[in-house]
């Protein structure tokens, strides 16, 4: 299939008013002046509209705005230049069964946008100020299984999350659904989403290895939930959980939203003390071990459950825990911070979570807060 692209030069042309005064002696009333039609931002940038496949090796070039019209399937390698900015009009987003280079500096980042987001190479939707940029204006992006070495460094992703009920990034299900890819240095914010798992602003439910799915260094801010991984999958404590500009911004749900599992008979390691991690997904809301896997918690680190959830199936073999680590329910504000965006409308209680359910193993951890047993 073709890739159609349309480029629009966009032009300003200086308009002169000229005003001329008349004496009258029965001057007439005056008229009304009729409220301003919006005028374009000027700006410097090139507009090329995609609305087809990309299925042949394709680059977009820096000075370009690239506006995606609709849902775009990559078929063949991508690149992206350092500048490049992605605007998507509502309903639209990237389908990736191909490897995307977004490669970029700090001083240059790649943007992906609304469509009405003028902060960014100016109007290019034509319509002053009518619009502006909101939360869930465009789709998600969609990485498809296999992604052959996919790097988006120093990108950001803004007000997308609008068609799929939240996310602006998802590691999807796909052929080998491998998710062989690196975030790196990336910001997500102002993503759409609500209470529901699935509406983080990052959703790496499917990520297995990491050292293949590869989230570092990365910020996210003013999203309802920041990210969403499984049980098994060891996410790097270098990413951050506020606007580093203004501290006190942060997400509604400030989390590391567990999909609770098994844990795949291998070494899990939850180091994150910014944010707690936490397990609330119904009925996936455990961590079970019946192998040989190795459950490692660190220093300062916070476990906060939901009703019905805990850690089961596990003998002290399996466990490395601090003693500094804290498992508590979703409930506690003392230990986390306001996990549940609340407020003060709940307070935990004994029996709010499950607990470790091992019998006469007992625990093998030190803080335990508000759990049945």
């Amino acid at each position: 299939m073709k890739r159609k692209i349309r480029v629009i030069k966009w032009v300003v042309l200086p308009l002169t008013l000229v005003f001329v005064s008349c004496k009258k002696n029965n001057p007439e009333p005056e008229t009304p002046t009729p409220n301003p039609t919006p005028t374009p931002t000027p700006t410097s940038c090139n507009v090329v509209e995609v609305s087809n496949t990309i299925s042949s090796p394709t680059t977009w070039t820096s000075g370009n705005v690239y506006v995606i019209t609709t849902w775009i399937d990559i078929d063949a390698p991508l690149v992206i230049e350092p500048g490049v900015i992605i605007k998507f009009k509502p309903v639209a987003g990237l389908q990736v069964y191909a490897k995307v280079t977004a490669d970029a500096p700090a001083n240059n980042p790649i943007i992906f946008t609304s469509y009405k987001d003028d902060n960014y190479c100016g109007d290019n939707n034509g319509d002053g100020t009518a619009t502006t940029a909101l939360k869930g204006d465009w789709g998600y992006i969609n990485m498809r299984g296999d992604q052959h070495g996919s790097l988006f460094r120093y990108c950001k992703f803004l007000y997308g999350g609008g068609d799929g009920g939240g996310r602006v990034v998802k590691a999807d299900s796909g052929t080998g659904n491998i998710h062989d890819f690196t975030f790196d240095h990336c910001t997500f914010a102002h993503t759409y989403g609500g209470t529901s798992y699935y509406t983080a602003a990052f959703d790496g439910a499917q990520m297995k290895d990491p050292s293949v799915s590869i989230v570092t260094n990365n910020i996210f801010y003013d999203n309802a939930i920041p990210i969403l991984v499984s049980g098994y999958y060891s996410l790097d404590a270098s990413n951050s959980y506020h606007n580093p500009d203004d501290a006190s911004q942060i997400n509604k749900y400030n989390g590391i939203v567990v999909y609770g599992s098994g844990m795949a008979s291998t070494t899990v390691s939850y180091s994150e003390t910014e944010v707690p991690y936490v397990l609330n997904v119904g009925g996936n809301n455990s961590l079970s071990s019946t192998g040989s896997e190795l459950f490692v918690v660190g220093a300062g680190v916070t476990l906060k459950f939901s009703s019905g959830g805990g850690i089961s199936g596990w003998s002290a073999a399996n466990f490395n825990i601090d003693p500094s680590a804290v498992f508590t329910s979703l409930r506690d504000d003392a230990h986390g911070g306001d996990t549940n965006g609340d407020g003060s409308l709940s307070a935990p209680a004994a029996g709010d979570w499950n607990g470790f359910n091992r019998g006469s193993d007992g625990w093998y951890a030190t803080n335990v807060f508000y759990s049945t047993h």
